[in-house]
């Protein structure tokens, strides 16, 4: 049986987790390379071990465990007087700022409070493994009230398309019919919407003000799509509902998509924002209106909020920026009118904070040209500046001393890019001259549907985030966020500590440095202090992301397996058999099954650099596996190009032999196919992969595989031996070349994300 996974830019798989659990099988998926005749009279049961295993995990949910802390002034000084809630727990801390409460081993929110004090949230990882017993938070970093405005920003937001109409299958001009399993109900979309943010109202609620970039038309009537642009969307009005459920008073339009309906979608959905008391800035009917600014005053600070996009639409008859002719969103190429409008506010004695719309997609740092228009901003009298559009979290920076958040990424978004699934919520305080303390957030967005993130993934994407950020700032990293310091103001030195390894070369003369297992969570690479024997040492970052299996998010779910399709009876995640973590993935298959069984990562990888045409092709494909009476395993990566239905074939990258064999660790060079001649054609050029874990039939009984820690390495240029990188960093892994068999004692200084 043969299985082809569609294209994830244009389809969802649901990817949810089944509830084995303790109860009868009523509802079977696809049962892949299943023998069993349809028309059995029996269903098929899932094997023993996936019920015992969905047995332990329910029990592992409940198991206690204890969780440790300390909460910090932005200074580092100790807080003395102060509460910390998690989950059911409440403890107060002691005169050192250190709190213990015992609470379960489900992901959750920490709440800190106390009189003089931010009410503050994080992300405590609590879905640990039986053996851990305990799990220390460290320090955290809690803000006085009083002295500023906290606002929250939040990414691209819209609740149209697959929302509404999970395979697209209702043209641009309608909308679609009702649909029972779509995320949003189109004849009553403000449950669905409000369901699709709630997980994350936690964090919103601690905000004083709040606002995101909608980007979306708001509509009941789609029939005047742009006619030339490839992708319209169009939210309907009741989902604004959801904005409501996270106190959202303001939203950004100055995008390129809030004229996707041309001058009709404008109307509507001024008046449909008007209707819900949710004010707007950065379009209209005409420049002037576009570039007219909302005015509030929070506290005593009067804020001016400005919205503009650089992504005018030039390429086609209509563009999407007001002129003299047409409406659209505020023009951020035209350098006079931008810093008229901001000016103007400054010369009235207020404060600008103005949301850019600009950047290439899926890029992960800004471009030459994004940093003019981010610095305009800046010079023209920006209190702060925020970016959106790649649809990708990037860095951060500070231009003539005003902060810049280059990208926050996706909020709410039906995007399957893999690329595109962390993006970012920054907590800004601000006073009447800049801003005091700045906390940003990973918000994973789970099949549309955004939730704080925690555990690997989390601090992947915000040590990334932190290494590609201006030297303007500093960044440190504390459970479930980032903290952004002007550079030379962080209070507190982060700890470092040395480690000694050695590496045994194979018979290419490489060696693959897997540091996952050595660097504490937040921790990074600083420097190679020393190779001995090594000819070059190179970096390298993990590409896949979620390639250990656990459960890294809050929500009410506990242990999905987040991007795998596991819709068979004889593949699932599995406690009783993972080699770190809570979790690792287990396949099943009988000998009197001859078909393979396959477990498909869901979505395209794209190599680093694809978004710029600066493909990095140099990776290295690093897993572990174990058998028990296991068929013959093979990982076989399949490659396409980074958008469209091209496929360049595969490969096989890895094949273990049947048998039982403890963990064993596999690795292997990716041969993708050679570019064309047209590098700057997404269609084209294979620069994209998925890869699927097969299990063949062992030679008698029932064989079990397990699957854990799989990476897709991108490797970096190589390392200047006692030159330290910037931390926080995402460079988990090291490639060591030398003699063919040789070994190679290496050093390194590993920094903390403190």
């Amino acid at each position: 049986m043969s299985i082809t996974l569609l294209d994830d830019d244009r389809t969802r798989v649901a990817g949810s987790r089944r509830a084995w659990a303790l109860a009868p099988v009523v509802a079977l998926a696809l049962l892949v390379g299943c023998s069993r005749a349809s028309h059995d009279a029996d269903p098929p049961q899932p094997p023993a071990l996936f019920l015992e295993d969905a047995a332990q995990r329910e029990a592992l949910a409940r198991q206690a465990l204890v969780v440790t802390g300390r909460l910090v002034q932005p200074g580092g000084a100790a807080i003395a007087a102060a509460t910390v809630v998690l989950g059911s727990a409440t403890a107060s801390v002691g005169a050192d700022g250190r709190f213990r409460l015992t609470t379960v081993r489900r992901n959750d929110w920490l709440t800190a409070q106390g009189a003089g004090l931010r009410t503050t949230r994080f992300g405590a990882w609590l879905a640990q493994p039986a053996a851990v017993a305990s799990v220390d938070l460290g320090d955290l970093t809690v803000a006085a009230s009083g002295a500023t405005q906290r606002v929250l920003f939040a990414g691209d937001t819209s609740f149209g398309r697959r929302y509404l109409d999970p395979q697209e299958l209702t043209d641009r001009y309608h909308v679609p019919p009702d649909d029972p399993n779509a995320l949003v109900r189109v004849s009553d979309p403000a449950p669905g919407s409000i369901d699709v943010v709630s997980r994350l109202a936690p964090l919103f609620e601690t905000a004083d003000f709040r606002t995101l970039n909608l980007e979306s038309a708001v509509t009941l009537d789609p029939a005047t799509p742009h006619p030339t642009k490839d992708y319209c969307y169009f939210t309907l009005p009741g989902s604004l509902s959801a904005l409501e459920r996270l106190g959202v008073t303001f939203v950004n339009v100055g995008n390129n998509h809030i004229y996707d309906y041309q001058q009709a979608g404008i109307v509507d959905t001024r008046a449909a924002l008007d209707a819900r008391g949710v004010s707007y800035s950065g379009a209209g009917a005409t420049p002037d209106e576009a570039f007219t600014p909302w005015r509030t005053t929070l506290g005593a600070l009067p804020l001016s909020f400005l919205g503009a996009s650089s992504v005018s639409g030039v390429e086609h008859p209509i563009h999407y920026s007001a002129s003299a002719t047409q409406g659209g969103a505020a023009d951020l190429n035209d350098d006079a009118r931008v810093r008229a409008a901001i000016g103007a506010e400054r010369a009235a004695g207020r404060l600008p904070v103005v949301q850019v719309h600009t950047g290439i997609e899926y890029s992960v740092a800004p471009s030459d040209y994004t940093r003019t228009r981010l610095d305009l901003a800046a010079d023209a009298g920006a209190l702060v500046v925020v970016g959106h559009h790649p649809h990708v979290a990037q860095g951060f920076g500070v231009h003539g001393g005003v902060l810049q958040l280059y990208s926050l990424g996706n909020f709410a978004f039906d995007q399957d890019r893999h690329e595109t699934m962390l993006g970012a919520v920054a907590l800004v305080d601000l006073d009447a001259q800049r801003e005091r303390h700045v906390a940003i957030y990973p918000v994973y967005v789970e099949d549309y549907r955004p939730r704080l993130a925690v555990g690997a993934p989390a601090n992947a994407v915000l040590r990334r985030m932190a290494e590609l950020s201006d030297p303007s700032v500093e960044l440190a990293l504390e459970p479930g966020r980032l903290l952004v310091y002007r550079a030379g103001e962080r209070a507190t030195a982060p700890a470092e500590r040395s480690v000694k390894l050695e590496v045994r070369l194979g018979a290419d003369g490489v060696g693959v440095v897997d540091l996952r297992s050595t660097l504490a969570l937040g921790e990074s690479l600083l420097r190679v202090e020393a190779a001995t024997g090594a000819s070059r040492v190179r970096g390298g970052r993990d590409l896949l992301l979620y390639g250990t299996f656990e459960d890294e998010d809050v929500d009410e779910d506990f242990g999905e397996a987040a991007r795998y399709d596991v819709t068979s009876l004889y593949s699932d995640v599995c406690v009783s058999r993972a080699r770190s973590g809570m979790q690792g993935l287990c396949m099943v298959r009988s000998a009197t099954n001859v078909a393979p069984a396959v477990v498909a990562f869901r979505n395209r990888v794209r190599v680093w650099g694809d978004a710029t045409n600066a493909p990095n092709r140099d990776l290295t494909f690093v897993g572990y596996a174990r058998g028990e009476g296991a068929g013959p395993l093979t990982v076989r990566m399949t490659y396409y190009a980074s958008e469209g239905d091209a496929e360049f074939g595969d490969e096989q990258v890895a094949q273990l032999a049947g048998g039982t064999y403890d963990w064993t660790r596999f690795t292997s060079d990716l041969h993708l196919p050679p570019e064309t001649t047209t590098p700057d054609d997404p269609l084209v050029n294979p620069r994209a992969m998925r890869f699927f874990l097969e299990q063949r039939a062992p030679e008698s009984g029932e064989g079990v595989a397990a699957f854990d820690d799989l990476a897709i390495v991108s490797w970096d240029e190589p390392l200047t031996l006692g030159t330290s990188l910037r931390t926080p960093n995402a460079q988990d892994f090291l490639r060591v070349e030398g003699s063919a068999g040789s070994n190679v004692a290496v050093t390194l200084a590993l920094r903390a994300g403190r």
